[in-house]
């Protein structure tokens, strides 16, 4: 084969992957060194628009310093006033857990993660983690 004919074949395997609409959706996205507040004070994700019709989100912790747990929940993104639309689940270092939503909630929807430390401690403490908004 000529390399020009290589090259075409390389580059049009590359577009097929990256037009995929399995490759375009929301996956994983880190948190890093998110602060857990005084007496379980609140901490949010940014925003996310949910890519699919599932009716939970992932999240997986990969660190945890100055505490052993943290707690989690979904709620509509910050311009709704950070609505909870999930339980609160509690999860430890190295844990991955669906978090269900207690309404439907459609793709497209903006949805964010709410965040606490699992302990009532006067001190700060950090999380780390990934979540998938599904």
């Amino acid at each position: 084969m000529s390399n020009k004919l290589i090259k075409f074949l390389l580059v049009l395997t590359l577009l097929i992957v990256l037009l995929t609409p399995g490759f375009l959706s929301a996956g994983w996205i880190s948190y890093s060194g998110f602060s857990l507040k005084p007496f379980k004070g609140n901490t949010y994700t940014g925003n996310h628009s949910k890519q699919t019709t599932n009716q939970y989100i992932v999240n997986n912790v990969t660190a945890l310093t100055d505490t052993d747990c943290a707690q989690f929940w979904a709620t509509l993104g910050s311009s709704s006033g950070q609505t909870e639309v999930s339980g609160v689940y509690t999860q430890y270092l190295n844990s991955t857990l669906n978090i269900p939503f207690t309404s439907y909630l459609g793709a497209g929807t903006v949805i964010a993660m709410g965040m606490q430390n699992g302990r009532l401690v006067p001190n700060y403490a950090w999380v780390s983690g990934r979540v998938d908004f599904k």
